[in-house]
């Protein structure tokens, strides 16, 4: 996998689509992002904190768990990766845990390639039925170090979205100085964070 950097756009999913075409790019096909919010019941309270199961159709056989995200960019927040089997533990502990349908997204959009990029989006659903944006995900897929492509990264998004390209991303604002491996719960704790900014400005 590459390096990712994911945005909420303020242009309708079409908008995209036609700069995408414009530009060259090839449509590769469907891709999906979801994100269950799980609480647990009152019986546990104390013991057990809200957490985050995310899938990602690039990466069909795993689940990203995420706690509650930190807004310290030297602290990485609590998370966890896992096959899917940890989707199937989780419905024997329906006594002590209670998945939020009204709190999960679903992101549903389409794929394409330009050069060595990735370029993702979609219309992301609250609730499975309400609209709160398009969001878009660009991958270099040619390098999963973050300070070795970031300029790269930087200049495609810029020549997209100029204003977002302005604010990056807190994963990548963490490990642009490093040479630290990039890994695929760097990208959903991008797309989490976006949900989580969308969920707050519906309240």
């Amino acid at each position: 996998m590459g390096v990712a950097w994911v945005l909420k756009s303020n242009e309708s999913a079409k908008t995209v689509e036609g700069a995408l075409e414009r530009a060259g790019a090839t449509k590769l096909g469907a891709f999906k992002v979801d994100c269950t919010a799980y609480r647990p019941t009152l019986d546990v309270a104390g013991q057990i904190k809200n957490f985050y199961v995310l899938h990602h159709s690039a990466y069909p056989d795993s689940s990203s768990i995420f706690g509650e995200l930190s807004t310290d960019v030297t602290n990485v927040s609590p998370r966890a990766t896992s096959d899917l089997g940890f989707d199937l533990i989780l419905q024997k502990f329906s006594n002590g845990l209670l998945s939020d349908n009204a709190l999960s997204f679903e992101l549903n959009g389409f794929e394409y390639a330009l050069r060595d990029f990735r370029i993702r989006f979609g219309v992301a659903l609250m609730g499975r039925s309400s609209s709160k944006g398009v969001i878009v995900e660009f991958e270099f897929a040619a390098c999963n170090i973050v300070k070795e492509c970031i300029g790269l990264l930087s200049e495609l998004v810029n020549s997209f979205f100029p204003e977002q390209s302005k604010a990056m991303p807190l994963p990548l604002i963490r490990q642009k100085k490093e040479l630290e491996n990039y890994y695929s719960s760097d990208s959903l704790e991008q797309y989490l964070r976006i949900f989580q900014e969308m969920r707050s400005l519906s309240n």
